[in-house]
């Protein structure tokens, strides 16, 4: 490896979480971490339109889990709108499934298709389709 790749490697090793850290990206772990995004008019906007483009086809226009895209997926898309979710309630495990994914089913991670701010913001949105019951 050239000298110029080893510097490009290790500065990207130190920028990199500081830039997620400047969002507050949860750790394993940090069920605790509090959403940075604010919630208004406008950061719902932008979240309903990230909603949209990355969620819409599998988890339907109201959250049903009823989109086109998640037709054929075994187990089907979750529910949005239920009061309780399968994979966590809090915004730190909301946010994880969404970055991550959900093992076992066919929601698959946004990490590398929506930045960090961007995964909070359609946290946000997804929060609005269904009861605040049961959710934290």
């Amino acid at each position: 490896m050239r000298w110029s790749s080893r510097i490009l490697l290790f500065t990207s090793a130190l920028i990199l979480p500081l830039g997620l850290a400047a969002y507050g990206s949860p750790q394993d772990g940090a069920a605790d971490a509090k959403n940075p995004v604010a919630v208004n008019a406008t950061t719902l906007a932008e979240g309903k339109q990230l909603y949209t483009k990355n969620c819409m086809s599998c988890h339907g226009p109201l959250g049903k889990g009823d989109g086109k895209g998640g037709a054929a997926l075994k187990p089907p898309p979750a529910d949005l709108t239920d009061e309780m979710w399968k994979h966590g309630s809090t915004d730190a495990e909301i946010f994880t499934v969404i970055r991550d994914g959900a093992k076992g089913t066919g929601m698959r991670g946004f990490a590398g298709r929506m930045t960090t701010k961007e995964l909070w913001t359609v946290l946000n949105y997804v929060r609005t389709l269904g009861p605040e019951k049961g959710r934290t």
